[in-house]
């Protein structure tokens, strides 16, 4: 997707050094901990035909070093994420408009994305998908890692926690395939946003388009109207 009028090459702070370093703090470990997790998980029935017994051991050994060693950074980070930006993922009047839109990423004979302030309804949905879920493997990551944490914990709920930890886990990793995806490829200077830290100014009152799909950056905690381009 594209700025319909192209990037003005003047950069707005949107977001600051410290939210980008803790956001960054929070995905690399929580990559690496879908990735191991899946070998941890699924491995056997996806990688082990590929590879000899001993390599797939291996493997395995590894993946489950790493997912034990990067929960910790990925614990603390989630949680300072969850709470320093929870302010600004409260639900709005307007987030109600933007889902029946569909973000405007598909043209419903719309002539203008809809509107938002500094979060869009769909960053909101991940952001509360990713707060209760990742709750939840916190949680039963905890247990499963330090059993004796919480005091003594029986076969049952042991089960119990490894099929929520399992679940949460399928479901936050689907939220953050389509997270990446949005950000990395649909949302043109996305990326370079979560890199840097700051949007261009056309982001504030311009419509991004390629086609049919239209939505635009935001750049401001204030809410942001879009106007109609003018026809010449």
């Amino acid at each position: 997707a594209k700025l319909s009028d192209g990037f003005s090459g003047k950069l707005i702070q949107r977001w600051s050094v410290g939210d980008v370093v803790l956001h960054w703090c929070a995905a690399v470990p929580c990559i690496i901990l879908i990735l191991s997790g899946f070998v941890i998980g699924a491995g056997k029935v996806w990688l082990a035909p590929m590879m000899t017994p001993a390599h797939f051991h291996s493997l395995v050994y590894a993946s489950v070093l790493f997912h034990n060693i990067f929960a910790i950074p990925f614990i603390i980070a989630a949680v300072i994420l969850m709470v320093k930006w929870s302010r600004n993922q409260l639900p709005e009047s307007g987030d109600g408009k933007w889902f029946l839109a569909l973000g405007g990423y598909i043209n419903l004979a719309q002539t203008q994305a809809p509107d938002a302030g500094f979060a869009n309804a769909g960053e909101k949905a991940f952001f509360w998908t990713f707060t209760i879920f990742g709750l939840a493997l916190v949680v039963t990551g905890l247990l499963l890692l330090f059993p004796g944490l919480f005091g003594t914990l029986s076969k049952n709920g042991a089960l119990l926690a490894l099929i929520i930890h399992i679940c949460s886990a399928i479901i936050l990793g689907a939220f953050s395939v389509v997270h990446i995806y949005m950000g990395a490829v649909m949302s043109e200077g996305g990326m370079e946003n979560m890199l840097s830290g700051k949007c261009d100014e056309t982001g504030r009152n311009k419509t991004i388009t390629s086609g049919t799909p239209r939505f635009r950056v935001r750049t401001s905690r204030k809410p942001l109207r879009l106007r109609s381009p003018k026809r010449s």
